[in-house]
């Protein structure tokens, strides 16, 4: 239960209007890059960034999972999560192979990944607002 709240509290500082502000998170978070993700990261705030090479998305289930795949962590060690595939939709158009080759950043905490197969260890930051990334 407490890590339910301590989840609960780290992603409150994220809400629109709050104190700690998407530019603030932008400006001061450290930049890690996907190659150099280790467990160790689980907890902290950063900036990450890399090329898609992939995703998935699990239409099996409600919500529907998109697992993003960076070309920068070739064994899936870190990708990133959203429940929500249609934010990135609005960004890229219906047809989301337009993300594969791009530059995708993301701003957030990282935590292990919720969005892949159990028994995979990965990291990720789960996007759950459009202010949490940028396609370039």
């Amino acid at each position: 239960m407490q890590e339910q709240v301590a989840l609960q509290n780290r992603f409150a500082r994220y809400k629109p209007g709050s104190a700690a502000s998407w530019a603030e998170q932008w400006a001061n978070a450290p930049h890690i890059s996907p190659a150099e993700y280790n467990p160790d990261q689980v907890g902290s705030t950063a900036v990450v960034s890399g090329t898609v090479a992939r995703y998935t998305v699990d239409a099996s289930g409600s919500p529907q999972w998109i697992t993003i795949y960076l070309k920068e962590s070739p064994i899936g060690a870190f990708v990133i999560c959203s429940p929500y595939p249609d934010m990135f939709q609005e960004v890229v158009g219906m047809n989301l192979n337009a993300l594969i080759g791009k530059r995708l950043e993301v701003v957030g905490p990282i935590e292990p990944a919720m969005c892949v197969g159990r028994g995979i260890t990965a990291g990720s930051v789960r996007v759950l607002e459009s202010g949490m990334f940028h396609i370039k």
